[in-house]
């Protein structure tokens, strides 16, 4: 692998116009970052995928590029084993018919049963008749073009006189008033009285009518060469009896027996290297489907471009058109889109194939187009090296995964005994596949088979000194179980890597339980105390509570906003209070109705006290009700909505086997997070055969919570000790960045707050040779500091430099950078590239990282990859941000500080202002994050 960074109805989601041949401009947006893989498939065969980060946002392109001088290799249809009357996933018809390589086709009809609108010859036999739409094919001579083809398809009678013409093979009309054929390629069966009574079909076998039916049961489609059915309503067919010879005769123009290969598209998109739209135009972003040919017509380019996605949101028909142009096409076309859009390679010998790009949906296609090798088996030339892990700590190991290649890339059988492994620089060594790493340092492991040679580059980090998991405490009713999960080390400057369970060792404070196998069993009995992991020096230790408290949620006494709702929406019923309670006065009855729908059906109790549902103190681990039951056999369910706005679905029974009042409990799952609200209870039938009617009646509903965790018991654990975080030694050059505090809805506190401890902030922050001011300031404030350079934090992109150290403002929104002003990524590359200063501050107006960083989560981690870049080249990077807390992190050798904002309206929001200072001399910089209103 190489990596380089640099028109019919039913169509699917599909808006149709037609368009005309004349030249379009397009392009794709700027470019801000790509990064190429290439891979080869087979021989005449590469994959390429581009992950490209422009002005207008993420593309993610798959490319297939099929070198048609190669002697092994050709391109040939993909459709279903039965037949053209089913579909599959690209991905299965790839494997089907043992394809190396393959994307999705034509665009098809959906009603009656989806067939492709255009054509599909495969080796000069018409698998589906082509239509007004263009046609790409390959000729005999290996030898690629894009065109219109034409048809002549007409059957005479010898016994009637009779010629009727053949409007399509293979293929459907929505009201069956074409005359069609269907041939063994369509499958085993024609259509019968399967979807009308006045079909008529006509049975063919070696050019003989056999039988004729009306609205009868579908024929048995032979699969002798001149056998087939003809089917329509046409009163046509009613010409042809038992008995009558008949002969096709059917053409396509140009000569279908110089035709190897033919596939039908929706519109030509590249004419001649102009961008054009010649027939169906699906208006829009949307994921795309490319094919385009190279200007000698020697190399066939298959595209596919994401989109529906978070991150990947397509691309118009125009700029599929430039994006094939760009990839080296002089035509093309484009192929059906949107949820059909799929790339699937399966490698050489191998059975089974991977989606290569982000399908939005894994759907049944009608056809495709396959990469087909028969490249014999050679000599292995190349072997790749791949590593599960980038890092690992002295007495980590990672597994390693050895592959053998011969030329035409079919895999090649590797013994792994016979494998000679080495490492370089000492830091480590191989046993039975995996890397163990044993001293810290950069190395390569290589690996040797048959004198060729693989290598990658793994590094050893220092020991941890800091661990992390997904608890951060621990709540457990007695005899619970919780999974600890990957314990991740990290080194002194925050770079991660999971530690194998060989160097965890765990011990508690307090009888609360233990640990087995990763996994924390609580104890019998109520208990708190602390869970301590540790991997050498580093340890960190996890509260732990056991126990449970019932907690009343609601007796139905008091006032409870509710309402019905059903699904599907055939489903009918009710809630309302009632006084046949369990307990006191008032409970709730569903009434419901599941006699008409099919499929799932529910009826809902909705909880309407808030947008949410009902509220659930503390930590909830189950819930317990009383049910006045029916015996109808449904289920009753729940459903829980957690902090982070996901829905868990909770079983209270799984079947109404029972009359009058029963206590029932529901667990809720594992490692929810909290705090939760209970959203809805309601009754679901889920078998399709049954439709029952009924009442049940809900009472007095309870929690059962955990214990408090106590925290202060609880031992510290381990963190890294950033050795910059510190007053600066003797006098340098000092940046700030700041912002005014500003004291807002609290007049009691603005007149303590004097204008002489203002004063010391200003004249603290004027000692600074460059200052970065953050935010909104008022004239006053800003007046009364001066900097030798200044970068105003509203601008769009500030910079300053100073001996030693360079500053850089940016300005971002919740999406990211680009959502800003995306030519602030051209500067930010060009400086950091282009600065000799070993210490570089940039200064951002909100969170790059984690659940209140940008939205764009691959725009913050190009950012983070491109900072760390500049940090192996030995710079000090620091980023300053403004978030609702003082902290200073580090992540992979990035010095991520947050500042508090600059609103403040109690005295803890005073007392937590803060700025950030830097002190440099030279090459040497150390950093503080001042707090000036704090004197704790």
């Amino acid at each position: 692998m190489n990596i380089r960074n640099t028109l019919a109805i039913g169509l699917i989601g599909a808006s149709l116009a037609l368009t005309s041949t004349a030249a379009i401009a397009a392009a794709m947006p700027a470019t801000i970052h790509e990064k190429i893989e290439t891979t080869p498939v087979s021989s005449g065969v590469l994959h390429e995928r581009i992950e490209k980060f422009t002005v207008g946002g993420w593309y993610n392109i798959n490319v297939l590029r099929i070198d048609l001088k190669d002697e092994y290799t050709s391109l040939g249809p993909l459709y279903h084993n039965e037949g053209l009357s089913s579909r599959s996933t690209v991905k299965g018809l790839v494997e089907q018919r043992s394809a190396v390589a393959g994307i999705n086709g034509d665009f098809y009809n959906t009603n009656p049963i989806p067939t492709s609108l255009g054509a599909l010859v495969d080796n000069g036999r018409i698998l589906s008749s082509p239509n007004h739409l263009p046609t790409f094919f390959t000729t005999v001579d290996n030898r690629a073009y894009i065109d219109y083809l034409k048809k002549e398809m007409t059957i005479t009678n010898y016994n009637t006189g009779n010629v009727l013409n053949i409007d399509t093979v293979n293929k459907l009309h929505s009201e069956f008033i074409t005359i069609t054929m269907l041939n063994s390629d369509w499958g085993t069966k024609s259509i019968g009285a399967r979807f009308r009574n006045d079909l008529h079909e006509v049975l063919v076998v070696d050019g003989m009518v056999m039988e004729r039916r009306t609205g009868g049961e579908a024929f048995d489609i032979p699969k002798s060469g001149d056998s087939y059915v003809l089917t329509s309503k046409s009163s046509n067919l009613l010409l042809f009896n038992p008995g009558d010879r008949v002969q096709t005769d059917i053409r396509i123009i140009p000569d279908m027996e110089s035709i190897k290969f033919a596939i039908g598209s929706g519109s030509i998109v590249l004419k001649d290297g102009n961008i054009t739209n010649t027939d169906i135009n699906i208006a829009g972003n949307q994921p795309r489907t490319g094919l385009g040919i190279s200007r000698d017509q020697n190399e066939i380019i298959m595209v596919t471009v994401d989109g529906r996605d978070t991150y990947f949101k397509g691309t118009t028909q125009e700029t599929l058109g430039s994006i094939l142009r760009d990839l080296g096409a002089y035509n093309g076309v484009n192929l059906d889109g949107g949820g059909s859009t799929a790339m699937a390679i399966r490698p050489a010998n191998q059975t089974v194939a991977e989606f290569v790009n982000k399908p939005t949906e894994q759907r049944n296609v009608v056809n495709g187009i396959g990469v087909f090798s028969t490249a014999p088996k050679g000599s292995m030339e190349r072997l790749l090296l791949t590593v599960d892990s980038d890092f690992v700590f002295p007495g980590s190991s990672t597994s390693l995964k050895l592959k053998g290649f011969d030329r035409s890339s079919n895999l090649y059988h590797i013994d792994p005994s016979t494998v000679k492994w080495s490492v370089t620089n000492g830091i480590g060594r191989i046993e039975n596949g995996r890397f163990i790493g044993t001293s810290s340092g950069v190395g390569e492991i290589v690996a040797s088979y048959d004198g060729v040679n693989a290598t990658a580059t793994i590094r050893v980090l220092n020991p941890p000194v800091e661990l992390r998991t997904g608890l951060d405490s621990i709540s457990l009713t007695p005899g619970g179980t919780r999974s600890i999960g990957s314990v991740v080390g990290v080194d002194e400057i925050g770079r991660e890597s999971v530690l194998n369970s060989s160097q965890i060792t765990f011990r508690t404070t307090g009888d609360i339980g233990s640990v087995q196998d990763g996994v924390f069993k609580a104890a019998s009995k109520p208990a708190s105390g602390a869970l301590i992991i540790s991997a050498g020096n580093a340890t960190k230790a996890i509260p732990v509570s056991v126990g449970v408290v019932l907690k009343p949620v609601t007796s139905f006494e008091e006032s409870l906003a509710i309402g019905f709702s059903g699904y599907p929406s055939t489903v009918k019923g009710s809630v309302s209070f009632t006084d046949e309670a369990y307990e006191g006065k008032r409970a709730v009855e569903i009434v419901y109705d599941f006699s008409q729908g099919s499929g799932t059906r529910a009826a809902y109790l909705d909880f309407r006290a808030t947008s949410r549902g009902l509220s659930l103190d503390g930590s909830p681990q189950k819930l317990g009700l009383n049910v006045l039951g029916d015996s109808s056999g449904v289920w009753l369910r729940g459903t829980i909505l957690d902090s982070k706005g996901n829905a868990h679905v909770i079983d209270f029974t799984k079947s109404m086997d029972f009359n009058g009042w029963k206590y029932l409990e529901a667990q809720l799952p594992s490692g929810i997070s909290y705090p939760v609200t209970l959203q809805r209870i309601y009754v679901a039938e889920v078998n399709t055969e049954k439709f029952p009617t009924g009442r049940i009646v809900i009472d007095d509903l309870k929690s059962f919570t955990t214990l408090p965790v106590d925290t202060k018991s609880v031992p510290a654990s381990t963190k890294i000790l950033d050795p910059l975080n510190k007053p600066a030694q003797g006098g340098g050059v000092k940046v700030s960045v700041y912002s005014e505090p500003k004291i807002s809805g609290n007049t009691l506190l603005a007149k303590v707050v004097s204008s002489h401890r203002l004063k010391g902030l200003t004249e603290a922050l004027s000692s600074s040779r460059i200052g970065v001011q953050v935010g909104d300031m008022t004239s006053a404030f800003r007046g009364s500091i001066s900097h030798t350079s200044t970068i105003n934090g509203g601008s769009t992109y500030g910079k300053a430099q100073a001996e030693g150290v360079y500053v850089i403002n940016l300005q971002a929104t919740a999406d990211g950078i680009r959502a800003a002003n995306s030519s602030q990524w051209t500067q930010l590359i060009s400086d950091l590239d282009g600065r000799p200063e070993p210490n570089i501050i940039i200064s951002i107006s909100r969170p790059v990282l984690g659940e209140s960083g940008f939205n764009d989560k691959m725009e913050a981690d190009l950012f983070h990859s491109l900072l760390v870049e500049q940090m192996e080249r030995g710079k000090n990077i620091f980023v300053v941000q403004s978030d609702g807390r003082n902290s200073a992190t580090l992540k992979d050798g990035i010095r991520y500080i947050t500042l508090t904002g600059a609103r403040i309206s109690t005295p803890d929001d005073f007392a937590n202002y803060s700025y950030a200072e830097f002190v440099v001399n030279g090459v040497s910089i150390t950093y503080e994050i001042k707090t000036p209103y704090r004197f704790d």
